[in-house]
């Protein structure tokens, strides 16, 4: 059923959104020379289409790299939001997407996709494979456009061709090697009926190969006997289909195919029985793609002249919502079986407007502000870039909000040193604690000083306290602190031991890393007199960063839970009512690609060296 435009403009205002202008005519897929692909964007960006340049992806993960692409297009442009749920069928997706680049003004959707294979023929694989057969079925019902790589001209594609078609073939292949060329095979016995008009010698049948259409199609023996003797002179019919398709062109796919949630290699089609969509039109030309039904399109409404269509708020995904709602009920297990989850850091759609928000926050802000930015959205996206989720764009937002905080911090140190007007530093932290125990009636405090540990790794360690502490001990108070340049332990120890005082005085020379304990001691606290005043420190985490590692989220997530054990054991060695603040002296820069990560540097101005935690714990008499 196709909307007109009144019925497009009631159904719109229904749902509080402006209507969208009518669908333009069906896209396009084309293939460009390597390195030429920006003749074609400024091609279809002056036919004003929305342009999406997908960066290379790993075997099997098409389908994250061109939705990334699309939806950081449609942010930067202040799109809608996604209207479809995560894990939704990728048709669905590709509706979704469409509609909100027209709403935006736009004529179409263009993406231009990576190189798919390495070789000359390679295969690719069956994820990716479905993917793109979703996007050239897009083409054809939608405005939008795809630029492939020149080289992907020979790829092999695995395409879902009808069993029937595959056991026909053999048989009239294992059938044409025993009989001359050009014999008409044995039919079956059926009623007598007048001879037909005799036809031209039947050519022989390839074998199947996975390729984006199905090769030549053999005709059922019951096809041929029931042919009219004028029929051969349709197209359609001097090809030798039943169904009026021309050779070559699969049938269309039906709306209840999943590709996102069925196994690898898996694919569904409609057998030459089935019976067609109502409403179904005339076959499609010999040189259309396969159809592509949206996830939320119903079977009556795919007719031959349907249009994509943004999807409804509810569709088939409630019900693996439901099922994972289900599995955040029941009871968690116990840290020791717990492994590193698998799950993205952030999802596409949290990182992408986390970017937007980050590269509109410019210019001068109050420290409370830049606290907030550190912690909502630098952190994240500094994890997930670090774990190789993120693109080119957002790793620049990244940078460029890192060196802008350098440069600024660096300014500002240089005057709050003179003025004395200063956020919260590390060498603040025994006057926090003593300030925190008086609020919360302690009868002692202890510090307790991890070596490099910066913020994200401390909101780790503080999630496994409350795991394991849980009746035991409560955290009263977070905060963030800032290192004095350089961020090093020496100056932030020697600051401890001078107060605010050694602020106004000459800093020491920057010295190397003081040494720490290895083997089995660094998991060991050690006792230490910083001035007048006595703490713990704890050198766990500084050795373990030295050397290169696994990945991001595997390795933070491992050191966490080596600490979160030792300060859990110590806390266990207070009295009741102690207040114990944990912090960190300053942070540590990483790089990683997401398969690894390499050693830990420090001493910079980067926000994640000078912005430590500060955790208050009561430990004892919790009620």
């Amino acid at each position: 059923m196709r909307l007109d435009p009144v019925s497009r403009l009631d159904s719109a205002s229904e749902e509080g959104r402006p209507p969208s202008p009518p669908v333009p005519p069906s896209g396009m897929a084309r293939f460009a020379p390597s390195g030429q692909g920006a003749d074609s964007e400024r091609e279809l960006r002056g036919r004003r289409f929305l342009w999406a340049s997908a960066p290379a992806a790993p075997e099997g993960q098409l389908r994250a790299a061109l939705d990334e692409a699309v939806e950081l297009a449609l942010a930067l442009r202040g799109a809608l939001p996604p209207r479809v749920q995560d894990g939704a069928a990728l048709e669905a997706v590709i509706a979704d997407q469409v509609f909100r680049a027209r709403a935006l003004g736009a004529a179409g959707l263009a993406v231009g996709l990576p190189r798919l294979t390495r070789g000359a023929r390679g295969a690719l694989h069956p994820e990716d494979s479905a993917t793109l057969l979703a996007w050239l079925g897009a083409v054809r019902e939608a405005p939008v456009a795809l630029v492939l790589d020149e080289g992907d001209r020979s790829a092999q594609v695995l395409a879902p061709v009808p069993l029937s078609d595959l056991v026909e073939r053999s048989a009239a292949e294992g059938h044409s090697t025993a009989s001359p060329r050009g014999q008409v095979r044995s039919l079956p016995a059926r009623e007598p009926r007048e001879p037909a008009a005799p036809r031209e010698p039947e050519r022989p049948v390839r074998p199947a190969q996975p390729s984006a259409t199905a090769p030549d199609e053999a005709l059922p023996p019951e096809t041929r006997a029931t042919e009219a003797p004028g029929a051969a002179s349709s197209p359609a019919a001097s090809e030798g289909r039943s169904d009026g398709r021309p050779r070559g062109v699969l049938p269309p796919r039906s709306s209840k195919l999943r590709r996102p949630e069925a196994p690898a290699g898996t694919f569904a089609a409609r057998g030459p029985g089935a019976a067609p969509a109502p409403g179904a039109g005339a076959p499609p030309a010999a040189n259309e793609a396969l159809a592509v039904a949206p996830a939320s399109a119903d079977p009556e409404e795919r007719g031959a002249g349907a249009t994509l269509r943004p999807p409804r708020a509810g569709h088939d995904a409630a019900p693996i919502a439901d099922a994972a709602q289900a599995d955040a009920d029941a009871l968690p297990p116990t840290r020791r079986e717990r492994k590193v989850p698998r799950n993205r850091i952030l999802s596409a759609a949290e990182w992408r407007a986390l970017a937007v928000e980050l590269d509109n926050a410019r210019g001068p802000k109050p420290v409370r502000v830049i606290e907030q930015l550190f912690a909502t959205h630098y952190t994240p996206l500094l994890g997930a870039t670090l774990a190789g989720e993120t693109d080119a764009a957002v790793r620049g937002v990244v940078d460029s909000w890192r060196t802008s905080f350098e440069h600024s911090y660096r300014e500002a140190f240089s005057a709050l040193r003179v003025t004395g007007k200063r956020p919260p530093m590390v060498f603040d932290a025994p006057d926090i604690a003593a300030r925190l125990a008086r609020l919360n009636g302690a009868r002692g405090v202890k510090l307790l000083l991890v070596d490099a540990m910066r913020f994200d790794l401390g909101e780790r360690v503080a999630a496994h306290l409350k795991e394991v502490m849980m009746d035991r001990a409560i955290l009263v108070e977070r905060s963030l602190l800032w290192a004095a340049l350089p961020p090093t332990t020496t100056a932030q120890i020697s600051l401890l031991a001078r107060g605010p005082d050694g602020l106004r005085e000459t800093m020491p020379p920057s010295e190397a890393e003081p040494a720490i304990a290895r083997g089995r001691a660094v998991a060991t606290l050690r006792r230490e007199r910083v001035g007048s005043r006595e703490l713990m420190k704890l050198d766990l985490v500084e050795a373990r960063l030295r050397a290169a590692g696994p990945p991001f989220a595997e390795r933070i997530e491992a050191i966490a839970e080596e600490v979160a054990d030792v300060v859990a054991r110590f806390m266990d060695s207070l009295p009741p009512r102690t207040l114990l603040l944990v912090f960190g002296d300053h942070g540590f820069r990483m790089t990683g690609d997401g398969s690894t990560t390499g050693p830990a540097s420090q001493g910079g101005g980067s926000p994640e060296e000078v912005l430590v935690p500060a955790q208050a714990w009561l430990v004892g008499g919790v009620h």
